[in-house]
């Protein structure tokens, strides 16, 4: 903008960085009204942040970033998200601050859940390093929780298992609900991936009791990998539930990464229950919103994956299949 407009357009930006800042130190909690608060602003938040990129005023790209990260993030806004992070960090400059850290950490779970597990890793470690040279515990046990993700991404589960010790070090200095959560559903699901499934079982169960101490958005998270186990073991009415349960809490948050895993497991519930047009119509509402999203599938979800589909397919006619699966698809 011009000389002139300048002060119209900082002030524009500020209005619209104060309406979304959700005024909490904690960056990995948000509330579903300011979700949808964001969601119906967000074109003028995004034309406000690239006003502020392009004139360098860091402290408002900043505020913007670290305001977005878990609206990105649940949202399912994973590439919109990452475009702004890269941005922030040409303008921020490579001093140590708490702030950068942010953008790297967040930089780093996205890159993680999109399958670029290289430049996640380069990420997550220098955020960790930096919210150690800033004395940010929380920062640094949250992205030591993203490291060992990004480890078990790539099959190291007894790597992901040191790194989630690392950060259950340092949750011990203090009792912290939301920190508790994270650490078992990171235990419990490296132990489902590796085939431990009594391991998973106690681990997310444990994840359940905290989170559902302060509720949180990532308590659906938990709730679907249990659903998973329960339908493992046969016991599909409570499958059904703790899904159910879930796709609630994810509906509230619009929540589309956990999501896709929700309707992938309800769609395997249809099938053991021998509802294959049931089935269908889930298991296509979940490649749209995976689609939609770009989150990565480890290839042993995709081998499964593939296989149930082929399953619902066989037991249909293919004019059962093509409606059923249009059913499923968005409109």
């Amino acid at each position: 903008p011009s000389a002139e407009l300048m002060p119209t357009s900082v002030a524009h930006a500020q209005y619209y960085l104060a309406l979304i800042s959700p005024g909490t130190p904690d960056w990995r909690e948000i509330e579903p009204e300011l979700l949808d608060l964001i969601a119906t602003e967000y074109e003028n938040c995004l034309a406000a942040m690239r006003f502020a990129e392009r004139a360098g005023i860091v402290p408002i790209v900043l505020g913007f970033n670290i305001s977005l990260l878990l609206f990105w993030r649940v949202r399912g806004l994973l590439r919109a998200g990452q475009r702004r992070l890269e941005a922030a960090l040409a303008v921020v400059g490579d001093q140590p601050t708490r702030e950068r850290a942010l953008v790297l950490a967040g930089l780093a779970h996205y890159g993680q859940l999109l399958g670029e597990l290289g430049p996640a890793a380069a990420r997550a470690a220098e955020a960790e390093a930096m919210f150690e040279a800033v004395g940010d515990p929380v920062g640094t046990r949250t992205v030591i929780g993203f490291v060992g993700d990004i480890a078990a991404d790539r099959g190291d589960f007894d790597g992901a298992n040191a790194h989630y010790a690392r950060a259950r070090a340092l949750v011990d200095a203090e009792t912290d609900a939301l920190d508790l959560g994270f650490w078992h559903a990171n235990v419990g699901r490296t132990a489902m991936r590796s085939g431990d499934l009594a391991t998973a079982r106690r681990e997310l169960e444990q994840a359940q009791v905290h989170l559902r101490s302060a509720p949180k958005w990532y308590l659906a998270h938990v709730l679907v990998q249990l659903g998973n186990l329960a339908r493992r073991r046969g016991d599909l009415d409570r499958a059904d539930g703790l899904l159910r349960e879930a796709l609630g809490h994810l509906w509230r948050y619009g929540a589309a990464i956990e999501a896709v895993a929700c309707l992938d497991e309800l769609a395997r519930v249809a099938l053991d229950r021998r509802d294959p047009e049931r089935a269908a119509t889930l298991f296509a509402a979940a490649t749209g919103l995976r689609d939609s999203t770009a989150v990565a599938m480890a290839p042993e979800d995709r081998k499964a994956l593939v296989k149930n589909v082929d399953r619902a397919r066989a037991a249909l006619a293919q004019a059962q299949w093509s409606r059923a699966a249009a059913n499923g698809r968005p409109t």
